[in-house]
């Protein structure tokens, strides 16, 4: 449920279906008139009910969840040239026959031509951390493997939001030092990798 000025999700989940339902997105009904609701606060779509978020519970399904997880971006991206970004476990659904879907669409994008070493310099210590290179495009491919990593690592160890400890200390280091953005990338790439 958003607010009734924000149909972003709506609008790229609706374009999605139209295009070709990408593998492992939630489905949603046919027909038009029940697809979502409008009242003058909010908006929502109607989808499948699904049991619920992953959890801890499934972390001896992580090759599953990795399976469904790149079967969508393979999907996103080559039909529909666009990225996912929103890696975290909540946007991975489990249904009643213990298969996984992803959720969560607002913050789907399309391919940025912008250079991330040309994006302000506070954010684009944010967009390394989800994969962006500095010599590469902002968005691409690369930020949704790493995030499928990221969320991977969260689903089968207890190292939750450290899992990149070392390159954050890398990036409290880089405001002092300067260091190069390329090897602040190629640590990141060590840790990941």
């Amino acid at each position: 449920v958003m607010p009734n000025g924000d149909t972003q999700e709506l609008s790229t989940l609706l374009a999605l279906k139209a295009e070709s339902t990408p593998l492992n997105m939630v489905q949603i009904p046919d027909s038009a008139y029940h697809q979502f609701g409008m009242n003058p606060t909010s908006v929502w779509f109607a989808m499948k009910h699904y049991e619920g978020p992953l959890t801890k519970a499934h972390q001896k399904q992580w090759k599953q969840v990795a399976v469904a997880c790149l079967d969508f971006i393979c999907d996103l991206h080559k039909n529909h040239h666009r990225i996912y970004i929103d890696w975290r476990p909540e946007n991975v659904l489990v249904d009643d026959k213990g298969g996984f879907v992803v959720a969560d669409y607002e913050s789907i994008t399309t391919i940025s031509r912008t250079k991330t070493r040309n994006v302000p310099f506070d954010s684009r210590w944010y967009y390394m951390y989800r994969g962006a290179e500095p010599d590469q495009w902002l968005y691409s491919w690369k930020m949704d493997l790493t995030g499928i990593a990221y969320m991977l690592i969260r689903l089968t160890t207890d190292g939750g939001s450290d899992i990149c400890r070392e390159f954050l200390e890398y990036r409290a280091r880089e405001k002092k030092t300067h260091s190069s953005m390329r090897y602040l990338a190629k640590k990141r790439n060590d840790i990941m990798y």
